[in-house]
């Protein structure tokens, strides 16, 4: 059954009359009660601009608008409920929202999606515990319904979004905030910890997660290979969702539930299918069942050795096969303990190799053996705790078709390109041959994310997540581009023409004046250098990835609407390719 848009409240959207001619609701047979396409679209197209109906933040540290019922004590003790019923993030900052809406309020959120409380899923019972907890516990709680907030949670939890912003605060709340922070540091510690980000405790202030709940936001059905892409605008407060391929009328209309660029097990990009779906049925609460899901998985493969006409099995319905022959593999020494180990060591040496965490000399220097051990384990070395940890089993490669694969060569080239140069010199770097095998591994990354994220290796299967490929692999791009960029020029000092003649009295103060005048009529030019030869076979590899076969589709999906952020990327990687053809030209 077919509902017209406009039937419903629409004051949320911006865009209400393309809005209205663009999407119907329907009663779909996977997906339930969802928005699809009412007339053809193409990439670029804007579906639905929507101001949030709710924002508030996930990690307050103040009591502001955003958060009226905020204070030290009272997040503590939520803190505290969650963690007693077991942890489940999110939670203490819904209650807070919560405890914000009047009785007025609290039923215009009927129109979003929950689990009964009844249903039997730990995170369900997690959220009714501590909401009954909370009621019966802490005063602030004490006159509201128990039930009406788990289900108010739940809510959130199904149908909200977390975004990040840069919160600015036009005018101090408290006049005397500053001395009340000063007094009460011993007691509650520093509010803001910035070391290793290279953030003012005033930037790092402003910088917020924030979740937003929307209206018809929320009536998207989600897929791990979307055919929507959602951003959202600080600046106006409104979240834009796009197209990103062509559809006919009558698509299924989706975007992703979980984060484009994860940095998490069981995103779009780092994790498999299996953590996928687990994670949405923790805070989701379904069994995802799209077509991405229920094809091959395209980040979890391994070497075929069955047979040499075919290079790989990949996991599909709880077996290892061949997409091409369909041979099912029995064993696949990878999986298991060793593949959950390989996981958590590489996304925890990402988040240091990418400025998540701070590094210092003694982690940095861990970064290198750590991967390349990974990649090329050496069974000989281990000792007697490694054995007990793995059960004595053979510490096996990591397969060139598991998603760590590429993960693991993006620290690598993270740690070549950017963080070896930084704490020991650009100099040393050239002299150990950084710089060309960090070049190299940026290559692997990217060429995975091209394979496996952004379309997958058999065109028969259903396309892939573009836009998760390309901000996760601008990651990398951007450091390529910045090591490019300054490896390829050089500074010139050269003497204005405007420069006054030299003293000669022999006068020394006079002297130390002529060299003052001298170095203030200094001035320096850049001038470009070619570009050495062991750097061309893989920046020309870069190059057809991201600007030959990304870009197009990336400056078609925001030609529309132009995404500041997306203009800056889009001009770096024109400034890159523009430069390589420069230097290139030098040569000849």
């Amino acid at each position: 059954m077919l509902q017209q848009v406009d039937q419903y409240d629409l004051s949320t959207v911006v865009n209400k009359d393309d809005f209205s001619k663009t999407v119907e609701l329907r009663q779909c047979e996977l997906e339930g009660r969802s928005l699809v396409a009412k007339r053809p679209l193409s990439p670029g197209d804007i579906v639905l601009v929507e101001n949030p109906r709710l924002c508030y933040l996930l990690q307050p540290n103040c009591r502001s608008s955003l958060s009226p019922h905020y204070t030290k004590k009272l997040w503590k003790s939520l803190e505290d409920i969650v963690q007693d019923e077991g942890f489940c993030p999110g939670v203490p900052a819904a209650m807070l929202a919560y405890l914000s809406l009047g009785e007025i309020e609290r039923p215009k959120y009927d129109f979003f999606y929950y689990p009964e409380l009844s249903e039997q899923h730990s995170t369900v019972q997690l959220i009714k515990q501590a909401s009954h907890t909370a009621v019966s516990t802490l005063p602030e709680f004490k006159d509201l319904d128990a039930d009406d907030m788990a289900r108010f949670v739940l809510k959130i939890y199904g149908n909200a979004h977390t975004v990040s912003f840069a919160h600015e605060r036009k005018a101090q709340t408290h006049k005397r905030r500053k001395e009340r922070r000063q007094m009460y540091a011993p007691k509650w510690g520093e509010p803001y910890d910035t070391s290793g980000f290279g953030l003012s405790e005033e930037e790092a202030a402003q910088q917020r997660s924030m979740i937003c709940l929307m209206a018809w936001g929320s009536k998207f059905a989600h897929a791990c290979a979307p055919n929507l892409f959602l951003q959202y605008e600080p600046s106006e407060n409104v979240m834009v969702f796009r197209a990103v391929r062509a559809m006919e009328p009558g698509t299924v209309l989706s975007f992703s539930y979980l984060p484009e660029d994860d940095m998490s097990l069981g995103g779009l990009v780092c994790g498999t299918t299996v953590l996928r779906q687990a994670k949405l049925h923790k805070f989701k609460f379904f069994e995802c069942a799209c077509a991405r899901c229920t094809d091959y998985d395209w980040s979890r493969g391994q070497d075929n050795d069955i047979h040499g006409s075919c290079k790989q099995v990949y996991y599909h319905k709880g077996v290892w096969e061949c997409p091409k022959c369909h041979t099912i593999k029995s064993s696949v020494p990878f999986i298991g303990k060793r593949e959950d180990h390989v996981q958590q060591i590489t996304l925890a040496f990402a988040a240091l190799a990418h400025g998540l965490k701070p590094v210092d000399e003694d982690s940095l220097r861990m970064i290198e053996p750590y991967m390349e051990d990974l990649l090329h384990p050496d069974n000989t070395t281990r000792d007697a705790e490694e054995e007990e940890e793995e059960e004595e089993e053979e510490k096996v490669p990591v397969p060139r078709y598991h998603w760590t694969y590429g993960s693991i060569h993006a620290v690598l080239s993270t740690y070549h390109l950017k963080l070896f140069p930084q704490f020991f010199g650009k100099g040393l770097a050239e002299r150990f041959g950084m710089t060309v095998k960090g070049f190299n591994e940026a290559v692997v990354y990217l060429q995975f994310l091209n394979d496996h994220i952004w379309t997958c290796p058999n065109p028969s299967s259903p396309v892939g997540s573009p836009m998760a490929a390309f901000f996760a692999g601008w990651r990398i791009l951007a450091i390529v581009i910045d090591t490019v960029l300054q490896g390829t020029q050089r500074t010139l000092v050269i003497r204005s023409s405007t420069a006054p003649p030299k003293s000669r009295n022999g006068n020394d103060s006079d002297e130390d004046s002529d060299s003052d005048a001298e170095e203030e009529n200094m001035e320096t030019t850049t001038e470009l250098i070619p570009m050495s030869d062991e750097w061309k076979q893989p920046i020309d590899q870069i190059i057809d990835i991201v600007h030959s076969r990304w870009l197009p589709l990336v400056v078609q999906v925001f030609q529309v609407r132009r995404s500041p952020v997306v203009d800056d990327m889009m001009s770096r990687i024109n400034e890159f390719v523009d430069r390589v053809e420069q230097v290139s030209a030098l040569k000849e």
